[in-house]
């Protein structure tokens, strides 16, 4: 198959890539390096030292016409959509903030679906949604149901809610055919493909770019206190970086073909409460660490229920392959080696944003 992926330099962007040329798929990416670049301009950087190959720099958001013909030309069998700035405290930071993330993802989509509607075999468009579109105030989160409450709880969701509306409509008006994958937080750097450092996906762990677990194991790594928001019983969904790439890999390869067909496919593995996350990390390290309780600066349920259907990705074969406990372990042995990295850049680690 031909599988061209927007955003093929990020966290998971890379990582996938590497993983469908490994089946051989001719895989092309597409990036502008906005991640690198709002972490250098943040006062932060990645714990890894990333590095990505033939890959296309093109804003998706604002070269329209130039994304346009590079599809037209490619004939790509999928479209992968990750090209979007995918930071909640991010898009809360300030106004500037708030207009990027915004531009960049809804207009990125709007560009994407005017560059496959007029194909005569339009790609599958695999877009990567977000759990936290659901929001936390329906106890129940269904799979592929249209009148499921969407409740985000910042501008980053509400940006990918937008696209999610977007895609719903190219689908009825276009005869497009969207899988949209709601991720849980994603966690941890394995996979088979970027096992040696020149192949290695980057490692946020700032206040803005960093997920939860992410940010744990760099903070273990360097002696700093875990620091759980509130009183660590919001629970959530997570998903470790290997499986993240294969159930997106599962969708690509099998998922039914039906044009005009908008689905939306809930991917985790596991559920935790953040507290229990970073009890977790404090188990596995081999030197004490604290865990810090900090007042929350999201607007979120301390204690909500959490139950999510999640049955597609199952039928597509998608089983666990690896627990939380090797992936911490794993983590923080290869963090070792960047340690002084993460220290530089240590004053990136609080929370300075607030949403209220």
């Amino acid at each position: 198959m031909k599988v061209l992926v927007l955003g093929s330099e990020g966290y998971i962007g890379w990582p996938l890539y590497l993983h469908l040329k490994s089946r051989g798929h001719m895989v092309r990416g597409i990036d502008n390096e906005s991640r690198a670049l709002y972490a250098i301009m943040l006062g932060s950087c990645s714990a890894t030292p990333s590095r990505g190959e033939e890959h296309l720099d093109m804003h998706v958001d604002k070269e329209f016409q130039r994304l346009r013909n590079y599809i037209k030309r490619l004939k790509p069998d999928a479209i992968v959509h990750l090209a979007e700035q995918p930071s909640a405290p991010l898009s809360m930071k300030d106004l500037h903030f708030c207009h990027t993330t915004m531009t960049n993802n809804i207009i990125g989509t709007i560009n994407l679906i005017y560059s496959v509607k007029n194909l005569r075999n339009p790609p599958l468009i695999v877009k990567l949604g977000s759990m936290g579109e659901y929001g936390t105030d329906d106890p129940y989160i269904c799979e592929d149901n249209p009148h499921q409450p969407m409740n985000p709880w910042s501008w980053y969701h509400l940006s990918k809610v937008h696209d999610t509306n977007n895609l719903k409509f190219a689908c009825k008006l276009y005869g497009l055919q969207v899988a949209d994958i709601m991720q849980a937080p994603v966690y941890g750097l394995y996979t088979p493909q970027t096992m040696t450092e020149n192949r290695m996906t980057r490692f946020d762990f700032d206040q803005y770019f960093g997920t939860v677990l992410n940010r744990f194991c760099a903070q273990a790594t360097i002696g700093h206190p875990l620091t759980v928001y509130g009183e660590g019983n919001q629970r959530r969904g997570f998903i470790p970086l290997i499986e993240s790439v294969e159930c997106i890999r599962r969708v690509i390869e099998d998922f039914p073909r039906e044009r005009g067909k908008y689905t939306s496919i809930n991917q985790l593995a596991e559920v935790f409460s953040i507290k229990e996350l970073a009890e977790m990390v404090a188990k596995e390290c081999a030197e004490p660490v604290d865990i810090q309780y900090l007042k929350n600066p999201r607007y979120e349920k301390e204690n909500p229920v959490y139950v999510v259907e999640s049955n597609i990705l199952k039928n597509l074969g998608y089983k666990p392959s690896r627990t939380i406990k090797e992936e911490i372990t794993y983590v923080l042995l290869k963090l070792t080696k960047y340690r002084d990295r993460i220290l530089s850049h240590k004053s990136a680690i609080m929370p300075t944003t607030t949403w209220r």
